[in-house]
């Protein structure tokens, strides 16, 4: 049986049949709370408070009264009790909805700046992305691998090349101290002669 917090009604007949309070009664009986009482009286004070429309008690000084047993005149502002918890409950909620809580249509938040729960539908889920069909035709094992790659070879001017202007048949020759791997040197063809760079 879950941990009853000051001013608990064992039983209130105006929220037993509420699906936003039997949410709060199952996440706070999950796994995800199991050994941390202060967690689920700080989350059951709340959402039975904010359910009975008496969200003017759901703030730091009377959660601290009422769920962590402080005096009624203690300082929030030299005990922060309230404000670690709740920091720490919005971690254990959202850990409960991605875990074991997944499949629940409703979710609770509670958003920062106060204490009040949120109750709101879960968001539904983008479809999935569609691959493209993959592309048909020949496979890659059957295409020709012996078709020549063509290529622009570079202005050799740039590249601080002599172009020799023998004629057909002729290289790009190297200025001197270039190496022959330079990327000047290219073979000139002659008309209707294959360009394959060996």
């Amino acid at each position: 049986m879950l941990s009853q917090y000051e001013g608990s009604p064992s039983g209130n007949g105006n929220l037993e049949d509420n699906p936003r309070w039997q949410l709060a009664q199952r996440v706070a009986g999950s796994k995800t709370f199991a050994g941390s009482q202060a967690l689920q009286c700080f989350l059951l004070y709340i959402s039975e408070r904010t359910l009975s429309g008496q969200g003017e008690q759901v703030k730091e000084q009377t959660i601290g009264t009422a769920v962590f047993h402080r005096k009624p005149d203690y300082n929030p502002g030299s005990d922060n009790i309230v404000r670690v918890r709740a920091g720490q409950l919005r971690q254990r909620l959202a850990r409960y909805f991605d875990t074991e809580g997944e499949a629940e249509p409703l979710l609770i938040s509670i958003p920062k700046g106060g204490y009040v729960p949120l109750f709101e539908p879960r968001p539904a889920q983008p479809p999935a992305a569609t691959l493209p069909a993959p592309v048909t035709g020949m496979p890659l094992a059957e295409a020709p691998v012996d078709r020549p790659e063509t290529f622009t070879a570079p202005n050799p001017a740039l590249l601080g090349c002599n172009p020799d202007t023998g004629g057909t048949g002729s290289l790009f020759r190297p200025a001197s101290g270039i190496n022959r791997g330079h990327p000047c040197v290219v073979e000139r063809h002659p008309a209707g002669v294959g360009a394959d760079v060996p």
